[in-house]
């Protein structure tokens, strides 16, 4: 598979997440992975795929994978960002805190919203989890 047909196959899976057809859409990135096994863009869009289809799992899996291929990419945190915030698995409460300092490390220089609406989020789930130093730390930065 030449690299014009991995761009090809990971545009047909982005149609396919597009068209709401998550299956399809994990077809095309398995392809891109037999042949590029650490295509950041596949691994993205097998979390957005797996996570549509309620496989909470699968979609954490892929986003640390793609994360932890290029941890300065903001894809694959806002990906597991988005997954905890909706899961109610355990890990979900304890590794969100994390996955939000590592956005607001990505936007503080890019985009002032979103860091202050990741900020604001992850005060509040210190106040949720009466964390009330790190309240004050995150309050006042």
């Amino acid at each position: 598979m030449s690299s014009k047909e991995v761009k090809t196959a990971l545009k047909s899976a982005r149609d396919a997440i597009r068209n709401k057809e998550y299956k399809e859409a994990l077809k095309h990135c398995k392809t891109v992975l037999k042949q590029e096994k650490n295509n950041y863009n596949a691994w993205v869009f097998i979390g957005v795929a797996a996570a549509e289809l309620e496989q909470p799992d699968q979609a954490q899996g892929a986003y640390k994978k793609a994360a932890e291929l290029e941890p300065d990419q903001l894809l694959a945190w806002q990906g597991l960002a988005s997954l905890y915030e909706k899961c109610s698995h355990i890990n979900a409460k304890y590794d969100l805190p994390s996955v939000y300092q590592k956005l607001l490390d990505l936007y503080e220089s890019v985009d002032k919203q979103k860091w202050c609406d990741v900020c604001k989020k992850l005060v509040d789930l210190y106040y949720q989890e009466k964390k009330h130093v790190e309240v004050a730390e995150h309050g006042t930065s």
